[in-house]
């Protein structure tokens, strides 16, 4: 009963000192692999900023563009190689392409405003072809 009373008390005690676990009388295990590994590192650490800070202070006059992709000027194409899936329609039983008069895809890009406005835009989609970006 008593050690039970202990092992309560002691769970309430926020004052008393942590044990830490020493290695060679240091709290941290030091090795030569890490020293050098760590040295690389900040020297790393220190190539990049120098290099940033005189890539930084290289361009007096810095140009800056103003693009804004939601105006309907803006001309919207996804390269071949932006994308990470392509469709094709085939016909499992000959392993023939389809023909655009049999069946095709359309596309539409969809814009719902928080003003309850609905607005569908046709994307053009075009044929796969070796070489073609």
């Amino acid at each position: 009963m008593r050690l039970n009373c202990k092992s309560f008390l002691y769970k309430f005690d926020l004052i008393g000192p942590n044990s830490k676990l020493l290695i060679f009388k240091e709290e941290r295990y030091k090795s030569i692999f890490s020293s050098i590994l760590s040295i690389i590192i900040f020297l790393a650490s220190v190539a990049f900023a120098i290099t940033s800070l005189i890539e930084y202070f290289h361009y007096d006059n810095p140009v800056i563009i103003y693009s804004k992709d939601n105006d309907s000027e803006t001309k919207r194409a996804i390269n071949l190689n932006d994308t990470l899936l392509m469709f094709q329609l085939i016909n499992t039983f000959s392993n023939n392409i389809i023909n655009n008069s049999i069946g095709y895809y359309k596309v539409d890009y969809s814009i719902l405003l928080d003003n309850g406005t609905y607005e569908l835009i046709p994307l053009e989609i075009q044929k796969c072809e070796l070489g073609k970006k």
